[in-house]
């Protein structure tokens, strides 16, 4: 089965994300862009369309490199955001382990000892 994404990296049918049936997408070099490239190979030269497929190469890895940066903002916001709450659980639980600590005090003092 071939691969049904569309250069952003999502998964195709099957889930995966690579498969050995899948091809990469180099532009007119592709195997899938044959009649393509011999179209365009009439009023293009050989540099031209490597050069061509070069250029599509980059634009998928800088729109690859943009949802990935996106991506890792929204996790890192949604980590600082469980941070805060962790620290403020713990800032709880620590007045609350000084409150026990004070009333154990307190009681024992009261029954003397």
């Amino acid at each position: 089965m071939k691969r049904t994404d569309d250069n952003t990296g999502n998964r195709d049918i099957n889930g995966d994300e690579d498969s050995d049936e899948s091809e990469i997408d180099i532009g007119l070099l592709s195997q899938s862009k044959t009649k393509v490239r011999k179209k365009k190979a009439a009023h293009m030269s050989e540099s031209e369309i490597i050069l061509t497929s070069v250029q599509h190469i980059a634009t998928v890895i800088a729109r690859r490199s943009e949802t990935m940066q996106e991506v890792v903002l929204e996790e890192m916001k949604e980590v600082k955001l469980i941070c805060g709450v962790i620290s403020d659980v713990l800032e709880i639980l620590g007045r609350r382990a000084n409150d026990l600590a004070k009333q154990q005090r307190n009681f024992i003092e009261g029954l003397g000892f």
